[in-house]
């Protein structure tokens, strides 16, 4: 084992650890800057819009299409609907339960 050599190289990834740190640093600030700027949630909403758009997304007659007040739930027999119902809860909860375990 060459101590000075690996001294040498010691020394080497220390800089260059230094710089990428610094370089990392400017790219935050930039960032930064350029999300600070004045205009920007305009400019992130119209981005926002036109991807919907590419989609077929159209938000304005689907919240048209929306009903007003409260929905009713379809005539269905008493016992049958809490049922229903108590699946779609406890899929929901499982679903909920597994993204909170993978995030």
């Amino acid at each position: 084992m060459n101590v000075p050599k690996m001294q040498e190289l010691m020394a080497e990834f220390q800089r260059q650890e230094m710089a990428m740190g610094m370089t990392q640093e400017m790219m935050d600030d930039v960032v930064d800057d350029v999300l600070a700027e004045p205009g920007s949630e305009e400019q992130e909403e119209q981005l926002v819009k036109q991807v919907l758009d590419e989609l077929g997304v159209n938000t304005a007659n689907a919240l048209q299409e929306a009903p007003a007040g409260p929905v009713k739930a379809p005539a269905a027999t008493a016992s049958a609907q809490p049922v229903a119902l108590d699946a779609d809860v406890s899929d929901l909860e499982a679903r909920l339960e597994n993204l909170r375990r993978e995030g």
